[in-house]
């Protein structure tokens, strides 16, 4: 179906409604939970992740395959934004289904984005020699602190 075609019917039908039609209610939704204010900036703003991705595609018509490529694309250059956006477009599309837009939830059958750990522990060898090194070139409570 054509984008002009579905932004047609999507004014008289919900289903053909496009996901960025379905964003701006969503994102009045998110606005009236009982969440902190950052936690609603935070999932506004992987709604709008959302919205640059999908847009001008109706809700019916997005297809797993094009949701695993786009997050699999940003996940090459931001992984964990990737996951979250992934986890918002479930919730989204969750919320879709449970108003009729949508006859089902697709984010059930895609697996989020795999997502490296980039961060590693302090080992002890390390910590010693951060210590040695504030000892002799910092400030006299930089080794305290260290002690903490």
């Amino acid at each position: 179906m054509s984008k002009i075609l579905a932004s047609t019917l999507g004014i008289f039908v919900p289903k053909f409604r496009t996901v960025a039609q379905y964003a701006a209610i969503y994102a009045e939704t998110l606005e009236s939970l009982e969440y902190s204010p950052k936690t609603i900036a935070n999932r506004l703003c992987y709604t709008r992740y959302i919205v640059q991705l999908f847009g001008s595609v109706s809700l019916t018509m997005l297809s797993i395959a094009e949701i695993v490529r786009a997050l699999d694309r940003l996940a090459e250059s931001r992984p964990q934004t990737a996951k979250s956006v992934f986890t918002e477009m479930r919730r989204m599309l969750e919320n879709a289904f449970k108003a009729g837009w949508v006859d089902c939830n697709i984010m059930d059958q895609v697996k989020p984005p795999k997502t490296k750990v980039q961060r590693t522990r302090l080992t002890i060898q390390q910590w010693h020699s951060m210590y040695k090194y504030s000892t002799k070139n910092s400030l006299p409570w930089v080794p305290r602190m260290l002690l903490l």
